[in-house]
């Protein structure tokens, strides 16, 4: 895997019309761009939601993402690859590439959900948020992580072998 996400520096991307979206996130809910993006890739595949790129536009490098965030990424490639899609495991371009879709389609979700929809102002050619109200803002999103963490737990509590 001399090609691989942990051994090569790749640039990351993302819809043009999200990078505003990206830019006012920064900050509010996580400090990093790589942090949203991880966030918006888990929630892409969570909700099956993975939009192609119409084109795309430079976000950061992906040797800024944690270990922990690559060990996630990694779980999904080996998950997708038991559908026969073992490219994603010897190519760390094609792989980000195809995480770059859940983190779009997770992006969107967020946007056109009852989450992020009241705070979305459409402006020619991108996207923006209005945060005027950041906290409540900041809340509604951790809390929506917050509730998707205690609902996996919960799942797997209970099918837990004592």
């Amino acid at each position: 895997m001399s090609n691989s996400l942990y051994l090569e520096a790749y640039r990351v991307y993302t819809r043009p019309e999200f990078v505003r979206v990206y830019q006012r996130l920064r900050g509010l809910v996580y400090g990093e761009y790589h942090s949203l993006f991880s966030l918006c890739t888990f929630i892409g595949f969570k909700n099956n939601r993975r939009v192609e790129p119409n084109s795309r536009k430079e976000l950061f490098w992906s040797r800024t993402f944690s270990s922990r965030e690559l060990a996630g990424f990694y779980a999904l490639i080996v998950l997708e690859s038991e559908k026969g899609n073992y490219e994603l495991l010897k190519d760390g371009e094609k792989a980000l590439s195809w995480l770059q879709g859940y983190a779009d389609g997770g992006l969107q979700f967020l946007l056109e959900s009852g989450l992020l929809k009241s705070y979305v102002v459409q402006k020619v050619g991108e996207l923006d948020l209005d945060v005027s109200t950041r906290d409540n803002l900041q809340k509604k999103i951790m809390g929506y992580v917050f509730d998707e963490y205690r609902t996996l737990s919960s799942k797997y509590e209970t099918n837990t072998i004592s």
